[in-house]
């Protein structure tokens, strides 16, 4: 094979790793609805699992840092499969993963309900349902960004707006199961709801195109007969192109390419911070207003929903007219958004009352609810369609990781100073540093769009 047929086969590997964009009809709105039914589900884990916290605590005469292994062991698995995300795409397909994964996902969360040691629920209620729902949420997003060429801002806050409605919907159900079926019968509740994401996967049917695993194994059939045929095994080289045909691949496959632009590095960290902040907030935010604030624990599961409502409102908001902002303009505004949210977590330790409470948590909703889509839209924006598995992917792995450490930091410095408002505080550090790496993000984009004008 000589070194044509070797550049040929390099280009024959990016056209197959290419997603490709179908045509806009009008069953793309089903793979949104099916995509925000999953965000859902898998956010009543990730926002509403300190609603068990203090019964864990009771039952298992543990502390803060003890049970908030059961987040950061969700984080952790939730970051890094997320790289697994994009090959598994190309390989297998959006549908089959995102059905296979539910199953697993259900039957963990089952067995886990079970009786048994603390160790058995951060096993099969934190780490396997992290290691599917990461991949899962990778695939979510990308089956509707291959589906959309106009509308893709609208489409991406309503498949956001699943972070809000299971944040709503699942903190105060959780609190009423565990009331009335303890912890163990709570989670085996939840793994029926988790045999939805199975629907939600059958709703995502493949593009026109095959496997890639089948076109590669085609590919690779005819080049190694190719080589049988004339010899070249003999003198050695033959060796040496396949490792270098199998560098492209797992290049082109897992997106390689993007360490190699700075842009790449601000853009996961500023999600990574946001992601810190509110895994700060929402897992310590129930037992803080129990023990702090002197509510309830019905009142106290009323406040993430009250967050979920300002999210809501906020994502319909940022949909419809957020593309109407100049685009020199969007990222100093989300910016904004990021210091108010900050100066709102700083104050809430300080505020006293279930109505201020709401209103402060409503707020909070309001100025952070649509990042999770605005940051979806830069992915596309700044590294394309065909990169965004891949990006989707490694800030997984970066912003769960980070958050899983902090968490972790969080619980043993609440353990020692009684003060469940500390994670409050890094909250509002995290959404500081965000507005400056996004201010430094649009500044890096503007000097490379001037320098592309100008040459």
């Amino acid at each position: 094979m000589n070194a044509n047929e070797n550049e040929q086969y390099s280009e024959t590997m990016i056209q197959q790793n290419k997603p490709k964009i179908a045509k806009e009809s009008g069953w793309r709105w089903v793979v949104v609805l099916a995509s925000l039914v999953f965000i859902a589900i898998r956010t009543g884990t990730e926002r509403c699992y300190s609603v068990f916290y203090l019964s864990l605590m009771h039952k298992y005469n543990i502390e803060y840092a003890e049970v908030s292994q059961l987040m950061s062991t969700f984080y952790i698995a939730y970051g890094c499969s997320g790289i697994l995300a994009a090959p598994l795409i190309k390989w297998a397909g959006c549908r089959a993963c995102m059905m296979t994964l539910g199953i697993i996902a259900s039957v963990s969360c089952f067995i886990g309900s079970l009786p048994g040691p603390f160790w058995k629920i951060v096993l099969c209620n934190g780490l396997i349902p992290g290691v599917c729902f990461g991949i899962q949420v990778v695939i979510a997003f990308t089956a509707v960004n291959q589906r959309f060429k106009s509308q893709l801002n609208l489409a991406n806050q309503l498949i956001c707006l699943g972070f809000a409605a299971g944040s709503f919907l699942s903190c105060p159900l959780y609190q009423a199961l565990v009331e009335n079926y303890t912890v163990n019968g709570a989670l085996m509740v939840i793994s029926g709801f988790y045999l939805h994401t199975i629907a939600s996967g059958a709703a995502m049917w493949p593009l026109d195109k095959k496997p890639i695993a089948e076109e590669i194994n085609a590919f690779r059939a005819g080049t190694t007969d190719e080589i049988e045929s004339t010899g070249i095994k003999r003198n050695g080289t033959a060796n040496v192109r396949r490792a270098s045909r199998m560098f492209q691949s797992v290049r082109h496959s897992f997106g390689l390419n993007l360490f190699c632009r700075p842009e790449f590095y601000l853009a996961v960290f500023v999600y990574a911070c946001q992601i810190i902040a509110l895994s700060s907030v929402f897992s310590f935010l129930i037992p803080c207003a129990v023990t702090k604030f002197s509510l309830n624990k019905t009142q106290a599961s009323f406040l993430p929903s009250a967050e979920a409502v300002g999210e809501m409102i906020a994502k319909f908001i940022w949909g419809i007219f957020f593309n109407r902002i100049p685009k020199r303009w969007q990222k100093p505004v989300v910016c904004c958004h990021f210091l108010v949210a900050s100066v709102l977590l700083a104050i809430l330790p300080s505020v006293r009352g279930f109505p201020s409470l709401l209103c402060i948590c409503a707020t909070f909703g309001l100025m952070v609810g649509g990042i999770d889509g605005f940051y979806s839209c830069v992915c596309i924006e700044v590294f394309g369609t065909e990169a965004f598995a891949a990006v989707f992917g490694y800030t997984n792995v970066v912003a769960l990781g980070s958050s899983s450490g902090f968490l972790l930091l969080i619980g043993g410095i609440i353990d020692s100073t009684k003060d469940p408002s500390v994670a409050f505080y890094f909250g509002c550090g995290s959404y500081v540093l965000a507005a400056f790496l996004l201010f430094c993000l649009n500044q890096r984009i503007s000097n490379s769009s001037k320098k592309v004008t100008n040459a």
